[in-house]
């Protein structure tokens, strides 16, 4: 297989995997939403009528673990992840290569972890027909199904990372995907900042008109 194809693969790639990453944190993103009105609701339901719907709080602390493990995806992509990085700036490109690869191995074992308890815990109450011990009675699999699958999806995220980081060490550059390596500089947070405040002026311009 030439560098080419390998190259057009792993953008084609990666830019599949962002593309599903953005659609989950937005669908996320939607439920908590939905789940932030309908604890409101609840509030003063309780309050007013003295009334209430019951299980909000636990429909709550379903959706925040699963768009918690879609989100962490997501802020890969975007290099928001905290860093120290006080010696980073001061090291060569291959320096700087070698620690990013080095921390997203940390990252993929953790994750990879995480991931692999959260699988047995899955399995058993699947099969156990576990439920939440709640008015409610959920079956605990749903969420932890769900939960599970942005944890996976978080995994092969961070493993993506270190292929583009390793390649780009190699020497395998690709413009396309350097949004996804290293972190960002402050010229790019500035010009990333400045870009958002162009985008919401423009926004609030075409309200206007």
């Amino acid at each position: 297989m030439s560098g080419t194809t390998i190259s057009q693969s792993l953008v084609a790639t990666v830019r599949g995997l962002e593309r599903i990453v953005q659609v989950g944190v937005w669908f996320n993103g939607v439920l908590l939403v939905g789940v932030a009105f309908l604890i409101g609701f609840d509030v003063l339901s309780r309050k007013l009528l003295d009334f209430s719907l019951g299980g909000a709080h636990e429909i709550g602390g379903y959706f925040l673990a699963i768009s918690s493990a879609w989100a962490a995806s997501f802020t890969l992509f975007k290099r928001s992840h905290i860093r120290m990085d006080v010696a980073y700036s001061r090291l060569t490109e291959r320096g700087r290569y070698v620690l990013d690869v080095l921390s997203l191995v940390a990252l993929l074992a953790f994750v990879a972890l995480v991931a692999w308890y959260a699988n047995a815990m899955f399995l058993k109450s699947f099969s156990l027909g576990s439920r939440a011990n709640t008015p409610l009675l959920t079956p605990l699999w749903i969420p932890q199904g769900l939960w599970l699958l942005g944890l996976v999806v978080f995994l092969i995220t961070t493993l993506a990372a270190i292929v583009t980081t390793v390649s780009a060490m190699v020497g395998l550059k690709l413009p396309e995907l350097e949004h996804f390596i290293g972190v960002a500089s402050t010229d790019e947070e500035v010009q990333e900042q400045l870009s958002e405040s162009r985008s919401r002026a423009q926004d609030l311009n075409q309200s206007k008109d």
